[in-house]
């Protein structure tokens, strides 16, 4: 999912309130609630998943294309409180 460096330098530098919960975030990314389309980078994506405390878990994922393939990789993951209403939602998973 992520290489341990750039966890710790990322996400355990920026983050606290994630530190230790890599299976939260892959659970977001491999299971999301939403995903929406980042504001300002159009190859970016957030993906969403309520954790155990009823907060947001935030995924954010960066596309590109490599030796003909599109990669995604993790730019960053925090906890959001609320939603925005506004943002551009991509997909929902109807059993939300």
């Amino acid at each position: 999912m992520c290489e341990p460096h750039r966890w710790a330098q990322k996400i355990d530098a920026n983050h606290p309130e994630l530190s230790g919960k890599q299976a939260e975030v892959a659970e977001a990314i491999a299971n999301p609630e939403i995903v929406l389309q980042d504001r300002d980078y159009p190859d970016r994506r957030h993906f969403i998943r309520r954790n155990a405390d009823a907060l947001y878990t935030v995924a954010v994922i960066e596309y590109r294309y490599s030796r003909g393939l599109l990669m995604g990789h993790l730019v960053t993951a925090f906890v959001r409180y609320r939603l925005r209403s506004d943002d551009h939602v991509l997909y929902v998973n109807a059993r939300r």
